[in-house]
């Protein structure tokens, strides 16, 4: 986690995105990452 002009970025590792909560308009936004597992290695 970590805050900066009044934003929290938080990363959730259990499903690959990390996201911004806005504090002051009180609004969260996934900014990278589209969800579960995108970036596992597939193929065996």
């Amino acid at each position: 986690m970590s805050i900066s002009e009044n934003k929290l970025y938080v990363a959730d590792s259990e499903v690959s995105v990390i996201i911004v909560i806005d504090l002051i308009a009180k609004q969260i936004k996934a900014v990278s990452g589209n969800g579960l597992f995108e970036f596992v290695y597939v193929g065996g």
